[in-house]
């Protein structure tokens, strides 16, 4: 899927010429979502810059996730989303800056995506520039994994109440028997939880 978002924050999919060699003048954000190879070819025509593909994308050397290139800033990373509960799961996502636009490459859908999108704009603010997009973006970025560990704190505050903190109540052979089925529980809480402070720590 391939969306535009202009200056005055409006974002949508554009009727665009595929065809043409350039866009609006107004368009500063171009949003590649699982996108079709006509697509890439489309916006690396009207760009002229290179989209980078997923394969590229997933590189984890920490060397190969920024870099500058033919006057553009290219910078990768895992962001963290969510198919089901519980599970969190790494997806790549590019951002490839200039002056004029910001191309984003991605193919998962993104809570943080989403929140920075519908951000409500006052209509008679100063006009988006593409570095503003990429600003607002990571900061979007950052709000939901601050939210994220926030809430791995609370749990692993609660399960250590749980383990550590919780007395007697009947007899020894039913608290044994208990006991084994909460250590069962604590253990994948606390595993699941070490599993998403780890992805977040590979975000940046």
């Amino acid at each position: 899927m391939l969306m535009f978002g202009d200056s005055r924050g409006i974002r949508g999919q554009l009727k665009a010429d595929t065809a043409s060699e350039r866009l609006p003048g107004d368009i500063v954000w171009i949003d590649l979502l699982q996108p079709e190879p006509w697509e890439i070819g489309f916006v690396e025509r009207i760009t002229g810059l290179k989209v980078p593909s997923l394969e590229e994308l997933s590189e984890i050397e920490s060397s190969s996730r920024l870099r500058a290139r033919d006057g553009a800033l290219y910078l990768s990373a895992p962001l963290i989303y969510r198919p089901a509960p519980d599970q969190p799961i790494s997806t790549p996502v590019g951002f490839v800056l200039t002056r004029d636009r910001l191309i984003t490459v991605r193919f998962a859908e993104l809570a943080s995506f989403a929140s920075f999108a519908d951000r409500p704009r006052p209509p008679d603010g100063p006009p988006i520039t593409s570095a503003g997009v990429f600003i607002e973006l990571l900061e979007a970025v950052v709000d939901r994994l601050a939210d994220a560990l926030e809430r791995s704190a609370r749990e692993l505050d609660t399960l250590s109440h749980r383990l550590f903190r919780k007395g007697p109540s009947g007899p020894l052979s039913r608290r044994r028997s208990v006991g084994e089925a909460d250590l069962r529980v604590i253990l994948r809480r606390v595993g699941h939880n070490g599993d998403l402070a780890s992805k977040i720590r590979d975000v940046f």
